[in-house]
């Protein structure tokens, strides 16, 4: 169990490590029978054995002390063990080939995402997504803190307890194990939706001075979470670095490399709560722009998630003829984010929607007709479709803009952009732009990373310098709280409009567009 050096890959920042140090680890313990000349206990015996492989200190809770009587017969012992902590964490007795997994989860405000993986060499075995159950008690974080307030701080943990355990339990049966064999868990989640899941009040959050009850948390017993897995699994949780920049953008962070970068680089977590992180090796600054769910189907009366079905991509000519793709490429079940992105910037280039965000042919548009839909129904935009929508993308802006203003930086400082969020891989650059959703640069400096935040736990799960790195990451991020700056409600308002009030912001865009749009 040795400490590896990361290694650097693939041109664009994401970073690998070398050898794997998963936050479980089998090892079998070999023991000397105990005499009237050696009659050390048990557990000591265990301890010899378990040094000469790994260094300790090592210690064994109370819950496996009950049972070494019961393992210590067969004469040798194979030991879940998990350095980070420090403690053995469960015996199996005799010799077995005895498989071990490990559950990585991305614990978003909107979609919960899993990803099941063999601990004995770091390859996927599954992988699902749900939506939070917690869903029903509000999209947004607030709604979620104000039923907190109401006294259902147990009911929402349930509730997201339950969409973790019902993934897990879809991973497990896929594979064909039991999911007591999941013995070690990684949670990346934003800072209320952890807080959420332990049962910690977050209600100091959302007001002055936005405390929550901590940052960090120590590592946890799955039974003691309520996770389903093995009892003892160890749950790691990244850490988070204010109120709503939370561990699992932290993940993203970690798996883009972007802590390594020479020149400044801008993370966009195009997510429920629109998180941006600016810097690279030198510093690093964080916030979060409350962006709402809109990039995960949620402000349009026909939105969904990323899936089967959901329209990604739109083009609009400017009689008004649409042409579009779904994933997956069957009959269309509603928009996405990139859909939703792509329809209101072809709106927009056709000359059909204003700078306002009106609609100059009636309060709503056809995007396909029902003979084309899974439900039979149309699936159209209309006006309040749309206004919901650039108030997300505004929040968005805003936070970049500022962000960029208080280090000084302006966009084409820029080297890098990464794209995080399950949505990025669908986006339209181009089209992203056109709306005033990402800054007005050269497409080749974005970088598209998928759902960075699954990436990063499930390197957490596999490394021990991973969650070393990112310990020592959150450590050295200085957040900047949107709530309290009184600007930002100004920018806010300045990027309601397509793409901008200031068209300085866009030049390329009013170069390509013409003074009839910009």
């Amino acid at each position: 169990m040795n400490r590896h050096n990361p290694v650097l890959t693939n041109g664009c920042g994401r970073i690998r490590y070398n050898g794997r140090e998963p936050l479980t680890t089998l090892v079998r313990l070999d023991f000397e029978p105990p005499s009237l000349s050696d009659n050390r206990g048990h557990q000591e015996r265990l301890l010899a054995s378990l040094e000469k492989i790994a260094p300790g200190p090592w210690t064994f809770p109370l819950p496996v002390l009950r049972r070494l009587p019961e393992v210590m017969d067969a004469g040798t012992v194979q030991a879940f063990v998990c350095p980070d902590t420090g403690q053995v964490v469960d015996l199996i007795s005799g010799v077995h080939h005895e498989k071990a997994f490990g559950l990585a989860v991305d614990l978003g405000t909107t979609t919960v995402v899993a990803r099941l993986v063999d601990l004995a060499d770091g390859r996927e075995v599954q992988h699902a997504g749900a939506l939070n159950l917690q869903m029903a008690w509000g999209e947004d974080l607030l709604t979620r803190i104000a039923w907190v307030r109401e006294g259902k701080l147990d009911r929402l943990r349930s509730l997201v307890l339950e969409t973790i355990n019902g993934l897990n339990d879809q991973l497990t049966s896929g594979a064909g194990i039991d999911p007591r064999e999941v013995r070690a868990c990684v949670v990346a989640g934003n800072t209320v939706m952890t807080h959420l899941l332990l049962g910690v009040d977050p209600r100091g959050i959302p007001r002055e001075p936005y405390l929550p009850v901590a940052n960090s948390f120590s590592c946890q017993r799955a039974e003691d979470v309520g996770l389903n897995l093995s009892p003892a699994a160890p749950v790691w949780f990244p850490p988070n670095v204010g109120s709503f920049v939370g561990g699992d953008v932290l993940a993203g962070v970690l798996a883009a490399g972007m802590a390594r970068d020479e020149g400044p680089s801008l993370l966009l977590d195009v997510g429920t709560n629109g998180e941006v992180v600016l810097g690279g090796a030198d510093w690093l600054v964080a916030c979060a722009g409350a962006a709402g769910p809109a990039f995960e189907g949620g402000v349009a009366k026909k939105g969904i998630r990323a899936q089967e079905g959901a329209i990604d991509h739109v083009a609009i000519d400017p009689d008004g003829r649409v042409t579009c793709t779904t994933i997956g490429g069957g009959k269309a079940k509603g928009l996405c984010g990139s859909g939703l992105i792509d329809a209101v910037a072809q709106l927009f280039r056709a000359g059909l929607l204003d700078r306002t965000g009106a609609l100059r042919r009636g309060e709503s548009f056809l995007i396909i007709p029902g003979g084309k839909t899974v439900d039979g129904q149309p699936i159209t935009l209309d006006q309040t479709d749309i206004a919901n929508f650039l108030r997300t993308k505004a929040a968005m802006f805003a936070a970049v803009d500022l962000t960029l203003d208080r280090v000084g930086l302006s966009p084409t400082d820029l080297k890098r952009v990464y794209l995080a969020g399950a949505v990025a891989n669908y986006i339209d650059v181009d089209e992203a732009i056109t709306i005033g959703l990402l800054p007005d640069l050269p497409p080749n400096r974005f970088v598209p990373l998928g759902n960075a935040s699954l990436e990063g736990a499930h390197l957490c799960l596999m490394h021990r310098q991973a969650r070393i790195d990112l310990r020592a990451l959150a450590a050295r991020v200085s957040y900047l709280e949107l709530n309290a700056e009184r600007e930002f409600m100004d920018r806010f308002a300045a990027a309601l409009f397509l793409p901008h009030t200031d068209e300085s912001h866009f030049p390329s865009l009013a170069a390509r567009l013409g003074k009839r749009q910009c």
